[in-house]
């Protein structure tokens, strides 16, 4: 069964090594991704949404106030800064949002944004700011740096928060949170839930340390033209305690596992590890602290948020982290 497996997946860039006691995985990242990307294309632009990617305007925005587009992350979606847009609007600001597949391929999403960030400053005749969480920071960058269509002026401010410039340990475990995402977002958007529809999970791979696309960026410089900022978390999502009793009793009970449930055991070690790296001052929860800075960019905080802080709040019951240091960068209301 392993062997049909295998030669039904090689096209794919999968593989499977045998041996008396293990079974091991191949994963080429590369011929992984060529073939898979016709297919995200086209799956993507099933269910009867044809703009899987868009700009919305905030509803409550005033059209006459300094533009600001707020983009948002991976397995991530605009509503989850509805707080922090809503605050903004009412402060004047013309907010819009980015929609997009949330996993699909980032050079594809960088290429669509920064086409759309054009139009916007044509349109409305002034440069545009740009406000990231996690991986919105990667999108933005690769669109700024990376793609050539966006032209000088059109974007005066980047501001990232928990961005991972430099990827993060967990990506390589994004496949196995696909699942229960699937299974929330069916309930909560019926078809339109099913995971094709939100990208393939190319993003996962780009957010790999040393990825391709990471490396790309490497050689890249700061814009010129643009005022850079980062907003680095510090605090675990998981409490470290709580992290280092589990990987104790993962490893207390592996002795007494049967040959499947100990692979199952070893993926779980190896993901609280993995979280181990991001916790414990080390990092937000799910980007390392070294991962949220950029070589040029010396207006860099370091808060005590975790990653799932990041603008997430209503402003009444709930504060939102990050707001007054990002409205403290943004352009004055007013101002040109």
């Amino acid at each position: 069964a392993v062997l049909g497996l295998g030669a039904l997946l090689s096209k794919y860039g999968v593989s499977f090594e045998l041996s008396p006691t293990d079974l091991t995985v191949v994963l080429d990242k590369d011929r992984c991704r060529t073939s898979t990307a016709g297919l995200e294309r086209w799956a993507v632009g099933l269910g009867g949404d044809k703009q899987p990617y868009r700009l919305e305007h905030h509803p409550g925005a005033r059209s006459s106030g300094p533009p600001v587009v707020l983009v948002h992350g991976l397995d991530s979606r605009p509503e989850r800064m509805a707080g922090a847009a809503r605050a903004l609007a009412v402060a004047g600001y013309n907010v819009y949002f980015y929609r997009y597949p949330n996993d699909a391929s980032l050079d594809a999403t960088a290429r669509d944004l920064g086409e759309r960030l054009t139009k916007l400053r044509r349109q409305l005749g002034r440069a545009v700011s740009v406000v990231t969480t996690s991986m919105g920071g990667v999108l933005a960058r690769v669109a700024l740096e990376l793609d050539p269509v966006v032209p000088e002026g059109t974007v005066d401010r980047f501001i990232a928060c928990s961005p991972p410039f430099h990827g993060s340990p967990l990506a390589r475990y994004h496949p196995l949170l696909e699942i229960p995402e699937t299974v929330r977002d069916l309930f909560t958007d019926g078809f339109q839930g099913f995971f094709p529809f939100d990208g393939l999970g190319a993003a996962g791979f780009d957010l790999l340390p040393n990825s391709r696309l990471l490396e790309r960026l490497q050689g890249t410089s700061r814009r010129p033209d643009v005022r850079y900022t980062i907003l680095a978390g510090s605090r675990s999502i998981v409490p470290e305690e709580l992290v280092d009793a589990v990987r104790l009793g993962l490893f207390s009970a592996l002795p007494t596992m049967r040959l499947f449930a100990e692979v199952g055991y070893q993926l779980l070690i190896e993901i609280t590890d993995a979280v181990g790296q991001v916790s414990g001052g080390h990092g937000d929860g799910a980007v390392p602290l070294d991962s949220q800075c950029l070589e040029g960019v010396t207006d860099r905080i370091v808060g005590n948020t975790s990653h799932l802080d990041c603008y997430d709040g209503d402003g009444v019951e709930r504060p939102i982290p990050w707001l007054a240091e990002t409205m403290a960068r943004l352009p004055p209301i007013g101002g040109r």
